[in-house]
């Protein structure tokens, strides 16, 4: 039951039991996905990963997964990941540390449902694969937003900022909230291009129009520049 299917999307489904792993596999049954042999507790994630080879894991959170669950979501680079029944209570501890590939489920779950939450795992996960794999200024960064996924042009992001527990994306026309850390989004973005100038701002080196002491100015905006980070921001001025 769990080995048919085709090549591409191989799911991992990881669960508290047998009956429902049976019942998330009935779901995805006519997906045309191959599904791995479910994990049940308390075997090793990291060993399932490299026995079976999943590149999706569907973690079953409606028992206490909250250990896998936490697991999961710090090896989405390797894997997508898709936690079912998250309680609303605790979803924020999640989707504080989701970096995009991450897709949550509430409620009571349907089989289209299950099936678009794949999709959009699998679709974010790649996305962000392609973008590690660019690595430059002509890549983009991958963001969530309401559900919906799409890419930002790194040449467009202005600067970011961390408000409270959101972050903040600001291009020339909007400004977009994320979930997650600063220093996460941070990560992922092109060397060179942007620069850490405050523990709470990035900014893109290529909009910042004058450096004064204490900002740096990007537009009209003034984005405070920290002196631990000034020599920096200044050195990458210097080889523009």
């Amino acid at each position: 039951m769990y080995t048919s299917g085709e090549a591409g999307i191989r799911i991992g489904i990881v669960t508290s039991g047998k009956e429902s792993a049976d019942s998330i596999a009935e779901m995805l049954r006519h997906s045309g996905h191959s599904l791995a042999l479910p994990l049940f507790p308390p075997a090793s994630l990291p060993v399932y990963l490299a026995s079976e080879q999943p590149n999706l894991l569907l973690v079953d959170c409606r028992e206490d997964m909250s250990a896998y669950a936490s697991a999961a979501l710090t090896l989405q680079q390797a894997v997508a990941v898709v936690l079912i029944g998250v309680p609303p209570l605790n979803a924020g501890r999640y989707k504080g540390r989701d970096e995009g590939s991450g897709t949550f489920l509430y409620g009571a779950i349907t089989g289209p449902e299950l099936l678009a939450a794949v999709r959009l795992a699998w679709h974010n996960h790649t996305a962000r694969g392609r973008i590690r794999e660019a690595g430059n200024v002509n890549g983009g960064l991958h963001v969530s937003e309401d559900g919906e996924a799409g890419i930002i042009p790194f040449s467009e992001i202005l600067y970011i900022y961390s408000r409270h527990v959101y972050v903040v994306l600001v291009t020339a026309g909007r400004e977009r909230i994320l979930r997650g850390a600063l220093s996460a989004i941070a990560e992922r973005l092109p060397g060179g291009v942007f620069c850490r100038v405050h523990r709470r701002y990035v900014v893109n080196v290529q909009h910042v129009t004058a450096l004064r002491p204490g900002f740096a100015e990007i537009g009209p905006q003034l984005i405070p520049v920290s002196k631990t980070y000034r020599s920096a921001i200044a050195d990458l001025l210097g080889r523009r």
